[in-house]
Order: structure tokens, then C-alpha cells, then sequence
């Protein structure tokens, strides 16, 4: 109970936390770490991408492990990566080989719709561009099936949707009216997300000025799952709330509502969103029948890995308060969030739409 109570802490904390944290990020091992990034649990930050710079950043602080840090600050070596001068990726070099298991474990197909990230990744030079070839041949051929209305509705069963599904998320920091967006191309889905006091809802926002960039679909269908937690002042889980797995369909500039909060989450508010917006590819769902099979022995696994996550959990009176990561917002504006970070690229906040 203890082990899978401190599992549970860090798959809330490691985006939301660990990145202020480095003495206590460095300590997590390569099992543990493999472990927290391939749960559909894990409660993201803004997007995937912000999970592979977490990674970067982790490996730097494993790398030079004498290399002075400040909490929240980029590491002085993290941009190691991206200036060697040798065209071998990273994780192909033998320094670069323990890690490779953890990398694997991001779900490279949603680091590939922002053209930011495409260049960080190519510029960074840590995963080897023959990763990326399948993804991004599965994500063009989503794109053209969507441009020639010819996608189907999207069914699977939950494991496949929990493997696959895009991970986003953010902290609301007051009881207020927030409106935002994740930037990136979703597949014809300009999809604005909205939290008044008691409840999260969804729309499919389309203005006729982006119709090329937007499905023309009359309605669109998606799968989506909401998760919801507040945390106390050790950064403890005091409730958390998590809806079904959705089917969603929208017509243009339709809204619907997701969940209602339990009146026992209270302020701030941990946001995870886990979507699917396109069918998952064939393999995927060969492998979630075939990882069935074996679901005892990873539950098990993780157990394991959780016992180290003890070693590398700071003390109550090490803990920082809960703190959001990015701005709330108000009444009417709309905030774009991305994965990146000052130091792996430029601010690329859209421009605020009411």
C-alpha cells in the first residue's frame, strides 16, 4: 500500500513538481523513471513534450552529477545535447545507451505536431531520427484520411486508449473562469477547454477563416478522460476525481460538458486530459492484447519500481508549496499552452482569442 500510495505521488508530482526538484529528480532511478512516463496516470503539464524535456534535463543532472543546480533553473549542461559537435544521436552513443529504455517510453507520436518541437528534437539531436520515421508516416496518413472526410469513429478498448492517448494537463490556481487551448495541430480539432467554479467543458471551436486548417466534418467524434486532484501542503493527494472514457462528438462551435467537480476538490486544481483524436494504428492494438496477457507481472513490476521511489521522495519539511507552473486565466481571453520551456525553445503562446 505504501509503495503504490508513493507511485501515485510521483505520477502527480513529476511534471508538477520534480522539475523545481533537481537534487531529488536526479535520484530517480532509470527503472522508476521508464515506469512514470509510460503511465497514462502520469499527470502532464501542458504537453508531452514537456515529458521529454523533463527527460533531458533528468539525464543531465544523471550525466554531470557535479555540476552545481539551481531549483527551477535550467541545468548549465543541458545544452550539452545540442551543442556536440558529433551527428551520432545521443542515445546511439554508449554514454547515451542506459537512457534509451526511458526515451522509449515517450509517446513519440505526440511530440510531432508543433513545428517548435520537430525542430528541438532534430536541433537537441538526442533520439535517432529513425524512431520518428513510423510516427510521423502514421500521423500524415491521419491527416490525409481526415482531409478526405474519410475517418472512421473511433472505438477501442480501454487499455489501447490508455497506451495511446495524447497526455495534456495544467494547474488552475483560483476558483475562476480559465479558458485555454494546447497548441499543436490536432488533426482538424480546435478543441478550447473552459473551467467555471464546478465544472470542466469542451468545444470544437471553428472560425471560417481557418476552415482549410480545420476539419469540415459536420460533426466530429473523439474518446476523452478527465482526472482531477487537489493536493495538501505536503503535495499529498487530498481527493482526486476521474471521469469514464468518453465519446465525444462535436459539430462546429458546439460545447459539452465533461465532468462536475466533486465538492471536495478544492484550489488549486491538477488538470489531466488524456484524448484520442484519431484511431489508434493496428499495432497498437496488437500490442495492448498482447500486453494483457502479461498485466500481472507488470503490476508487479511497477510495485517494484515504486519501492525505490521512497529513496528518492523529499521530506514533508523538503516539499515546496503547490504552485502553479503557468498563469491563471480570466474572464473572456483564451490561453495557449505548449510543452516548451525557456530553455528548449521560443515562447510560442498564441495569441490570446476571446
Amino acid at each position: 500500500m505504501v509503495k503504490q500510495s508513493t507511485f501515485g505521488w510521483l505520477l502527480v508530482n513529476l511534471l508538477s513538481f520534480y522539475h523545481r526538484a533537481p537534487k531529488w529528480l536526479r535520484l530517480i532511478s532509470f527503472e522508476l523513471m521508464e515506469q512514470l512516463v509510460s503511465s497514462a496516470d502520469l499527470y502532464v503539464v501542458q504537453t508531452e513534450f514537456t515529458v521529454y524535456t523533463l527527460l533531458r534535463y533528468w539525464m543531465a543532472l544523471k550525466l554531470f552529477p557535479d555540476e552545481g543546480t539551481t531549483d527551477g533553473l535550467e541545468h548549465p549542461k543541458e545544452r550539452y545535447f545540442a551543442e556536440r559537435t558529433s551527428s551520432v544521436p545521443f542515445l546511439s552513443t554508449p554514454e547515451g545507451v542506459p537512457y534509451e529504455r526511458v526515451f522509449r517510453a515517450l509517446r513519440l507520436h505526440n511530440l510531432l505536431n508543433h513545428h517548435v518541437d520537430i525542430r528541438v528534437l532534430r536541433q537537441d539531436n538526442i533520439i535517432p531520427i529513425e524512431w520518428l520515421h513510423k510516427p510521423l508516416m502514421q500521423q500524415w496518413t491521419n491527416v490525409l484520411t481526415i482531409d478526405q472526410s474519410l475517418d472512421k469513429p473511433i472505438a477501442c478498448e480501454d487499455r489501447v486508449f490508455l497506451e495511446s492517448c495524447i497526455r495534456c494537463g495544467r494547474i488552475l490556481n483560483e476558483n475562476v473562469l480559465h479558458k485555454w487551448r494546447w497548441t499543436g495541430f490536432h488533426f482538424g480539432l480546435d478543441l478550447l477547454l473552459s473551467s467555471d467554479t464546478r465544472s470542466l467543458r469542451i468545444r470544437r471551436h471553428h472560425r471560417t477563416e481557418n476552415e482549410r486548417l480545420l476539419s469540415l466534418r459536420v460533426a466530429r467524434q473523439f474518446l476523452v478522460r478527465v482526472s482531477l486532484a487537489s493536493l495538501n501542503e505536503l503535495r499529498q493527494i487530498k481527493h482526486q476525481q476521474t471521469s469514464p472514457i468518453l465519446s465525444i462528438s462535436l459539430e462546429k462551435n458546439e460545447e459539452t460538458q465533461l465532468v462536475v467537480f466533486d465538492r471536495e476538490l478544492t484550489f488549486p486544481l491538477l488538470v489531466s486530459v488524456n484524448m484520442m483524436l484519431v484511431a489508434p494504428p493496428e499495432e497498437a492494438i496488437a500490442a495492448a492484447a498482447a500486453s494483457g496477457k502479461g498485466a500481472e507481472s507488470k503490476e508487479k513490476d511497477q510495485a517494484t519500481a515504486a519501492a525505490a521511489a521512497a529513496a528518492t521522495t523529499p521530506q514533508a519539511s523538503e516539499r515546496a508549496p503547490n504552485q502553479s507552473v503557468e498563469g491563471t486565466g480570466g474572464n473572456g481571453p483564451v490561453e495557449s499552452l505548449d510543452g516548451g520551456s525557456s530553455a528548449s525553445s521560443s515562447n510560442r503562446m498564441l495569441a490570446n482569442e476571446s
